[in-house]
């Protein structure tokens, strides 16, 4: 496996942010951070590469990325109507974290939110908890062992992914309602 990570994980974010906008879909902090990860995991199981920086962790309700967590924690429980900054260090401003133009990282996502993106919040926490998948298997691992940490690793995300399976049904996206979606 590739651990050279593509791209800014608060760019996916905002990336994620926009495809939703585009379908007139609402998205708060809960929600992004498990679109986040199910993209995440449908590119590092594809492409065999990371697609965000940094890492996920087990929190209760499911897989959160601390960075993108921190760029959007004032949402609270609201949509999301921002995108994620950075500061330029030589400025000392804050800028919109630059866009993400890769072809393949814009299909996952647009993938994902059409998948997945009109799901509720306790839906996708639903998903996320799946026996069996990443989340599951840390949050486990964690009561028996406290010693463990909360990180869901890359390679437990290539290993266990697969589980996260659903039937979808999306007017224009042309997947059958009967049939289950991997994200892989």
């Amino acid at each position: 496996m590739n651990d050279n990570p593509k791209f800014d994980a608060r760019a996916i974010a905002n990336l994620l942010l926009d495809e939703a906008e585009g379908r007139a879909l609402v998205v708060t902090n809960l929600m992004l951070q498990k679109l986040l990860y199910f993209t995440h995991g449908a590119y590092l199981t594809a492409n065999r590469a990371p697609l965000v920086d940094g890492y996920f962790e087990a929190w209760t309700h499911g897989p959160v990325h601390p960075n993108v967590y921190q760029a959007f924690k004032e949402a609270g429980s609201s949509p999301i109507t921002w995108r994620a900054v950075r500061s330029d260090y030589t400025s000392g401003r804050l800028l919109v974290v630059p866009p993400v133009s890769d072809a393949g990282a814009v299909a996952v996502c647009r993938r994902v939110v059409n998948t997945l993106g009109s799901l509720s919040a306790s839906q996708l926490v639903a998903l996320s908890h799946v026996p069996g998948g990443p989340w599951d298997v840390v949050s486990n691992e964690a009561r028996t062992n406290p010693g463990r940490g909360m990180r869901i690793s890359d390679m437990l995300v290539l290993e266990r992914f697969s589980r996260h399976k659903l039937s979808v049904e999306s007017p224009d996206d042309g997947v059958d309602p009967d049939q289950e979606a991997p994200f892989t």
